[in-house]
Order: structure tokens, then C-alpha cells, then sequence
């Protein structure tokens, strides 16, 4: 329905209408539960259902329902084991019968329904004895792969989750031998090869190396053109026209100079990754600002890059232009944190 919707960081959650140009405005009010629970935006996720998650930045979980454009919410409860954990809620994703809660400080929340009462509950994922678990326990991306199997992007290493039946089995697996490397971003492609984005390189697991866990690291290399620029990827979009664009903290977009599908994922040997390099300039065809928090295909085929401080950045591949929308344009605030689409056609930003 030609709908933008967005979640703000500190401006509440709206919509704008492409054909109209009218904008809506979500924010939270003191006394008003109907509204958001807060106007710091951290995460957002659309579920199966037709419902928006919005992890806020200490004040919980606001639930819009797209078709009623209902909120209700959950938070912690002090003295009620019930309840989240904390505030602050980095990531979603779902079970087949709840969802999954990545948290800033306290590791994952799962949400499921009481059996008895038909209450919502939430608990914390155990994790084994044996695995290293720094304090905080810092969750920022969860992939699901299979219909129960599922991959953790933390501070505490790359976590595989299975669940089976009621329980959850895990392995924990620290990169480059170091147990301080945390982990941003986790893309699973097609044929289930898994890069992984960190703070310190680029991870590629081959699909055919995975009982192994080897994997190929990729590093920023001035001595060689065409390589990774910055070592925190933040993250990762094959668009429809087989292209890979990898987004960084400092140094803007990576795009791939051939087809994804040329690469030879075989696990052998590492691909030749050669890259093109959008960052920010004074031209049309610059970003407005380097540190990429998220991208996103449009439907007609422009690359949308949400960044920090500048708002969203619109990319014709084609063309190479680049278009702006910033509060100047009247977006509520220029930190953008994700963006996603959902089955009425709307798109929705945090930011």
C-alpha cells in the first residue's frame, strides 16, 4: 500500500505514504499503554503473524499488531521470574512456538505460552557449564537455518542452538582463538555457506567445511586492491540480481565485482574476493556517511543503506546516483538502525 513505516530512536515509530506524502507518527506517551513503550528503538522484527517486534533500548518490547496498528508490550518486572530478563533487547527470531529474544546484558530470553494458564512467559536460555561466558552476555544477531537450528552472532563466540523438543543442545565455537572477538552479523545464503561479520575480519565457514568448523578469514589489505576495507562488518544483502554488497563500520559498502554465484564456495580454497567501494564524498554518487548499521532491496531494485547520522542512503546499482532522506526530508532521525518489509508492502526502519 506504498506504506514506509520506521521506529525511531528516540522519536517513536511512524509511516509515510509514497503516494500521498502524508506521515504518521507512534510515540510513547506517560499513562498511554496503547502507545510504544519508549522512543529508543534497538531491533526490529516482523513475525509469521502479521506483528512487529520493537526491541527497545531499556524500556522492553512494544508489539504492533500491521493489521489492527495496536501496540501492546512486555518489560522486566522486578520479583517476577516471569518476566524479560532486563530492558534492552538487541534481536529477534522465531520457534515454532515462541520467539527468541537476543538481550544487550543477559543472553537470550525465550518467550513461550503456559500450557496450563495460556500466560506468556519468558525464561533465559542455560547455557553448558563448560562454555566460556564473559559478563555482559551480549547477543547481536540470531540466524535461523533449519526449522529448529539456529546461529548466534555474540561476545562470547559463534553459538549453535538446536532445539529438541522442550530442550536446547549447543556448541560454542570461539574464531581465531580468541575469546574476546565479538560477533555482529550472520548470513546464511542459499546453499547454507555462512559468513560471519565481526570486529575483527570477515568469516566465510563453507557449507562443505562445516563438520569441521574451518573457515577462511578475510582482513582489509592496502598492498591489495579490491579487498575488504575495514575489519567491523556490520552487514550482508545478496540482492535479486545476484550481487553482494557488505556493509562496514567505518568504511562504508563493499560491493562484490562479480556475481555471487561465481564464487567458488567449495571450502577448498578461499574465493577471490575483489570489491568495489561506496563511501562518503561530496558527489552524487557518495554516501552521506560511512558507518552502515543495515541494507535493504527495494522493489525496484535500488540498494536502501541505513547508516549512523545520516539517515538512509538510496543507491541506483545502475546509475551508481545516490538519493538522501534525512529529517531534512523529514525522517524523524538520521540513525537507522534495520529495515524490512512486510506482506502489505510496507517497509519498516529503527532507528
Amino acid at each position: 500500500d506504498n506504506q514506509l513505516w520506521f521506529s525511531l530512536t528516540g522519536d517513536g515509530a511512524g509511516s509515510y505514504n509514497f503516494q500521498t506524502g502524508n506521515q504518521t507518527f507512534y510515540t510513547h506517551q506517560t499513562g498511554i499503554s496503547s502507545l510504544v513503550r519508549s522512543n529508543q528503538v534497538s531491533s526490529i522484527y516482523e513475525d509469521f503473524s502479521g506483528n512487529l517486534w520493537i526491541g527497545h533500548m531499556g524500556q522492553g518490547i512494544s508489539i504492533l499488531n500491521l493489521y489492527q496498528k495496536s501496540f501492546s508490550s512486555f518489560r522486566h518486572v522486578p520479583g517476577d521470574p516471569y518476566s524479560l530478563s532486563e530492558n534492552t533487547v538487541m534481536c529477534f527470531n522465531e520457534t515454532n512456538d515462541g520467539m527468541l529474544f537476543g538481550m544487550d546484558n543477559d543472553g537470550i530470553n525465550i518467550l513461550y505460552q503456559d500450557a496450563n494458564t495460556g500466560e506468556r512467559r519468558f525464561e533465559k536460555m542455560l547455557w553448558p557449564d563448560h562454555f566460556y561466558t564473559p559478563v555482559p552476555l551480549s547477543i547481536w544477531n540470531i540466524a535461523r537455518e533449519y526449522e529448529n537450528d539456529y546461529w548466534m552472532a555474540t561476545n562470547f563466540g559463534l553459538i549453535h542452538s538446536r532445539k529438541q523438543g522442550n530442550n536446547w543442545q549447543h556448541q560454542q565455537h570461539i574464531l581465531a582463538q580468541d575469546q574476546g572477538i565479538r560477533l555482529r552479523k550472520i548470513f546464511l545464503d542459499e546453499n547454507h555457506n555462512m559468513w560471519v561479520g565481526t570486529h575483527s575480519g570477515l568469516f566465510l565457514f563453507p557449507f562443505n567445511q562445516r563438520d569441521s568448523m574451518n573457515y577462511h578469514l578475510f582482513l582489509p589489505d592496502q598492498d591489495s586492491p579490491g579487498s575488504i576495507t575495514d575489519l567491523e562488518i556490520t552487514e550482508f544483502l545478496v540482492d535479486s540480481k545476484d550481487r553482494f554488497w557488505i556493509g562496514t563500520r567505518d568504511q562504508g559498502v563493499n560491493l562484490l565485482q562479480s556475481d555471487y554465484s561465481d564464487l567458488n564456495l567449495s571450502g577448498t580454497n578461499p574465493p577471490v574476493l575483489n570489491f568495489k567501494v561506496f563511501s562518503a564524498g561530496d558527489n552524487d554518487h557518495s554516501l552521506n556517511n560511512n558507518e552502515i548499521n543495515c541494507l535493504f532491496e527495494y522493489y525496484d531494485g535500488t540498494i536502501w543503506i541505513g547508516n549512523q547520522g545520516g539517515g538512509i542512503n538510496i543507491l541506483d546499482p545502475v546509475t551508481g546516483q545516490m538519493e538522501y532522506i534525512t529529517t531534512e526530508e523529514g525522517l524523524p532521525g538520521n540513525n537507522v538502525f534495520g529495515i524490512l518489509s512486510d506482506d502489505q508492502g510496507n517497509l519498516w526502519l529503527s532507528t
